[in-house]
């Protein structure tokens, strides 16, 4: 226990400055259990961004293959969408959504997925995310989608469901600069087509739809500085120059910006077609993953 005498030295103390304040909890927080950061958020306003920007600076929502959206991941869904909104109601704070600078969203295959979108509550989220100016602080603002196949992109938009639209629209906020689509089916090819992504992850077990979102018709090419193609075998380059580009035969130095680009399981043609379109390119990588279905029985 503390005695007085102990106590009335402490809080005779000079306070450190703000700046090494900071810095103690930017180091201490990652450490902390839940409660710990909660009790730290009630101390201030200025310790409340700090414990804000350690609990939800990066946030995912995974459910692995299975059949049904596990029910707490469903219940951690709902409540964050209901934290923003409730957010939203109070202008003397920022909200929680405008600490968000990683969004991770992962389904996998047989799950009720779709069912549960036309709740709405994802895309409650996906209107909030990246929208606040105070996450340019952060040099990279992230979303990843790693959606399994049968649940298409496409279908995002039927029966009253939202959230392909909302989709369109987060993809081009202001302050979104890279996207990963790891997997998924059914992707339009003018998904990304003017926005400001200026890192994109394509994975190999993407399939695109010729079908174009008939939200709002966007041409405006995008200004890539890294890419990062993994290819399925055969695949068709001509996709993912519509996809980036707005059509399949580009002008020479189309990716002029470009400066690091990935390229796995690409064929030479493929590659070089890619190749030609860069003139600022500083890291190339080219590599190879093993797939049994290529490999003879």
């Amino acid at each position: 226990m503390i005695s007085d005498t102990q106590t009335s030295i402490t809080s005779s103390d000079p306070h450190f400055p703000s700046e090494i304040t900071d810095l103690i909890f930017d180091f201490a927080l990652p450490g902390l259990d839940p409660r710990s950061i909660s009790s730290v958020a009630h101390a201030s306003h200025h310790f409340r961004a700090l414990a804000n920007h350690q609990r939800f600076s990066s946030i995912s929502f995974v459910y692995n293959d299975t059949k049904r959206i596990p029910t707490n991941v469903k219940m951690r869904i709902c409540k964050f969408a209901e934290l923003i909104q409730t957010g939203r109601q109070i202008t003397t704070m920022r909200g929680i959504q405008t600490f968000i600078s990683s969004f991770t969203l992962e389904v996998g295959i047989g799950s009720d997925f779709l069912n549960f979108t036309k709740l709405g509550y994802l895309s409650v989220i996906f209107d909030n995310l990246f929208r606040d100016p105070a996450i340019t602080c952060e040099p990279v603002r992230m979303l990843s989608l790693n959606i399994a196949p049968d649940q298409p992109f496409r279908d995002w938009k039927k029966d009253g469901n939202t959230l392909l639209e909302s989709l369109w629209s987060l993809i081009r906020t202001p302050y979104l600069n890279e996207l990963r689509i790891l997997r998924g089916s059914g992707i339009p090819l003018n998904l990304i087509l003017g926005s400001n992504i200026e890192n994109l992850h394509v994975g190999d077990l993407v399939m695109f739809d010729d079908e174009i979102v008939e939200l709002k018709q966007v041409s405006r090419p995008v200004e890539l500085k890294s890419l990062w193609l993994d290819v399925w075998p055969d695949s068709d380059l001509e996709n993912y120059l519509q996809l980036i580009c707005d059509t399949s035969d580009p002008p020479p130095e189309r990716f002029s910006d470009l400066t690091d680009l990935v390229v796995y399981n690409g064929s030479n043609v493929f590659i070089s077609r890619i190749l030609g379109l860069t003139k600022s390119l500083k890291t190339l990588t080219l590599g190879h993953r093993y797939n049994p279905s290529q490999c003879n029985s």
